[in-house]
């Protein structure tokens, strides 16, 4: 915890290190890859070995902006909500205000700053990955008009 000059209580700073921590914009980036990364690959190999018992929990890693979202909510909403275990979301036990510098953001796609703002505002982000089977999914019917 550190006490910023401008701020009314203490906040957690993420630094941003050359380790892999830091959030840079680049040409492909997404916003999804500045909130969490899914070991896609971790997870097919554990399907293949362990079978559906594979819990896709294990795979998910989040970065600095993922972090201080979840941080910035009840320690409840990582564990009911999005039902991870508490130490992948590593949650300090209280919300906690998290400062969090992205670097380059200009680099990436026009549309990242906007969706960005977005899962900030909300102080929410879906995981598509954590869907289960169990959730209710929406019956979707396509039709094509008929021709003369």
């Amino acid at each position: 915890m550190a006490r910023l000059p401008w701020a009314s209580e203490p906040v957690s700073l993420l630094a941003h290190r050359h380790d892999g921590d830091r959030a840079d914009g680049n040409s492909d980036t997404q916003a999804r890859d500045l909130l969490y990364r899914f070991d896609t690959v971790g997870r097919f190999h554990a399907s293949q070995t362990e079978g559906r018992a594979a819990d896709p929990r294990r795979f998910i890693s989040f970065e600095a902006l993922g972090r201080a979202l979840l941080h910035a909510k009840s320690q409840a909403y990582g564990r009911d909500d999005l039902r991870l275990p508490d130490a992948a979301v590593g949650h300090p036990g209280r919300p906690t205000r998290t400062v969090v510098l992205i670097d380059e953001i200009d680099k990436a796609p026009r549309d990242v700053p906007n969706d960005l703002l977005v899962e900030i505002e909300r102080l929410r982000f879906p995981i598509p990955e954590l869907a289960s089977d169990t959730d209710p999914l929406p019956t979707v019917e396509l039709t094509l008009a008929e021709r003369a």
